[in-house]
């Protein structure tokens, strides 16, 4: 990784955001595929708005509105149109804890507790002492992943809020362990801004980033002047919703349109600066866009910055490379992408809850457009520069070491032995996974019994990272963690957990993520069981006593506490924020 991180460096600082032609004329003529192939999509997949653009050193290159940001009163999507960015809201907040650091008003690298001393998560406080801000901005941190509680509303968290919920949830796992992204912890970072900035969070970002670059419809607060400016957002079945204020602002709460975020990309090509106006200095992006995770012996060939994902081999390859976020509510999507190297950005902004389909697909396909313009071959290369690989491959045939039950975010699955292959269910999907020679193993796809294609995954493997037995999937010569193996529970711990089993149900008044869940015993491992805005959860526990199991798995929304408790002759169940009631 130290290669990868010199390459890249060299390119940014030798050659970074070189001048490069002006794509606005020559993008001009592909407008009409781009009219047809997204216009299509939308169609397909039924999402009712879209606003796209390309921006290079110059600005706004080419940009275009599609469908309609009012539905009922068939009012067109353009540049102005208000939407959501979602999680883009990170890149916002990390810019400003940036900003702070070259004042010299804090230090990244040092545990957020020196800057906010009440903040004492439960847990061990070794881990809790290696909690940098560094760690938080590049998901590293081990805490917490979520808040579903009240996951949109009109009272955002207030940093005492922020502060006491941390201090009665346990750290997940040991900071710089793996990569698991976490919303809540942003809103941390949106407190500790308030902390040495003096200023309200919104206040900060405003005064700062925003006003400075003339990012006039842009906030994380709903100004006057910017609500009829701001779409009707849909769900899959073209209902109209009011999706509402997310509550973790510097997470997932900015508004903003493509005019605006243009700007923003325009002063990123241009190394932190725009019109004469410094909004960070060229080393502080560097630094913000250089791998910070390649020790992380768990995360694999997953490259993360300081907030931004980083890219540097498959299409972008030739291109020297990109840095991006997307961001994603119920309903709003968003993406948006650099390649600092050839002075070019997109964007895509849509308001449907479906478009998070066709979202990353339209991005790609307009900078592969203008890296066609520019005579730049995008076609995938053979990886040139590439992370060091520290595997320990389990033997394809110790079918037995290798079999059983397996976790991932917020599903189980079950892996078994069968005429000289494993079969991996993951319903309604089975995996089926034949050895090779080189201890991996090939792919092929069912659906509901019924062969499908395979263009993703070339091959899957097994490894051995401490105490833990991890599937991993090679795509593109580039390897992710899927699951980690599941131990069964012990039929005496069983026993004093079967008073909990049973159905529960929501107890608060906001009941948008879960309205029920069930807990079962099933094939002896503990396991949860709901369902929220469509999406099935089915997760196994790992008790630690009595009253309270650990989320198993490897990443966003594993390690985290379940907890059980009885109040006035009720057993409760607290999970991500949410109470809920056992009913039988």
């Amino acid at each position: 990784m130290k290669i990868i991180k010199v390459f890249f460096l060299l390119i940014l600082t030798n050659q970074l955001f070189a001048q490069t032609d002006s794509l606005s004329i020559k993008f001009q003529k592909v407008q009409p595929f781009f009219d047809g192939m997204i216009t299509a999509q939308m169609k397909q997949t039924n999402v009712k708005g879209m606003s796209v653009c390309l921006v290079d050193s110059a600005g706004l290159a080419w940009s275009k509105g599609y469908g309609y940001m009012d539905v009922a009163n068939k009012k067109p999507v353009d540049i102005k149109t208000l939407f959501c960015v979602g999680s883009i809201s990170k890149v916002f907040t990390s810019i400003a804890i940036m900003q702070l650091q070259e004042k010299g008003k804090l230090d990244i690298n040092k545990p957020i507790k020196d800057y906010i001393p009440e903040f004492k998560p439960l847990g061990s406080e070794d881990f809790i002492n290696q909690i940098t801000i560094a760690s938080i901005l590049s998901h590293e941190s081990g805490l917490p992943s979520d808040d579903l509680s009240k996951f949109f509303t009109g009272k955002p968290f207030s940093s005492d809020e922020i502060i006491s919920y941390f201090n009665s949830n346990y750290v997940c796992s040991k900071p710089y362990t793996i990569n698991s992204y976490s919303n809540i912890s942003y809103a941390l970072l949106g407190a500790l801004v308030e902390r040495v900035s003096g200023q309200l969070f919104a206040t900060y970002i405003k005064q700062n980033i925003t006003d400075p670059l003339g990012m006039k419809n842009s906030s994380f607060i709903m100004e006057e002047h910017m609500k009829p400016l701001l779409s009707k957002q849909y769900l899959k079945n073209s209902t109209e919703i009011n999706e509402g204020q997310v509550q973790i602002i510097p997470a997932g709460g900015f508004y903003s349109n493509i005019e605006d975020m243009a700007i923003f990309a325009q002063m990123l090509i241009n190394k932190g600066t725009l019109k004469n106006i410094q909004i960070l200095k060229e080393s502080t992006l560097l630094n913000m866009i250089t791998v910070q995770n390649d020790k992380v012996r768990r995360d694999y060939d997953l490259r993360i910055g300081l907030t931004w994902f980083l890219t540097f081999d498959g299409t972008w390859f030739k291109a020297g490379g990109s840095f991006g976020h997307g961001g994603d509510t119920r309903v709003f999507h968003a993406s948006m992408t650099i390649l600092p190297y050839q002075k070019v950005a997109a964007i895509v902004l849509a308001n449907s809850e479906n478009a998070v389909r066709i979202v990353s697909p339209t991005e790609r396909l307009i900078l592969e457009k203008a890296l066609e313009i520019k005579g730049i071959d995008t076609c995938f290369p053979k990886q040139i520069v590439s992370k060091p690989k520290h595997k320990t491959f389990i033997n394809v045939h110790k079918y037995n070491d290798i079999a059983g039950y397996y976790s991932f975010a917020v599903k189980t699955m079950h892996i078994k032995s069968k005429s000289n292959s494993l079969i991996v269910k993951m319903s309604p999907i089975v995996l089926v996974l034949k050895p090779l020679a080189d201890s991996t193993f090939s792919v092929k796809l069912r659906f509901l019994g019924i062969p499908i294609s395979n263009k993703n995954i070339s091959k899957m493997w097994f490894d051995i990272v401490g105490n833990d037995t991890i599937l991993v999937a090679t795509s593109w010569d580039r390897d992710f963690y899927v699951a980690k193996k599941t131990t069964t529970i012990k039929p005496d711990v069983l026993q004093n957990w079967k008073n909990k089993i049973g159905t529960y149900v929501n107890s608060e008044d906001n009941k948008e993520v879960f309205k029920t869940a069930n807990l079962s015993i099933d094939n002896n491992l503990i396991v949860f069981k709901s369902e929220y805005w469509g999406q099935k959860i089915n997760i196994s526990l790992n008790p630690i006593n009595n009253n309270s199991a650990i989320i198993n798995g490897l990443g966003r929304n594993t390690g985290d506490r379940i907890i059980f408790k009885e109040e006035n002759g009720k057993t409760f169940m607290y999970f991500s924020g949410i109470k809920l009631q056992k009913s039988n």
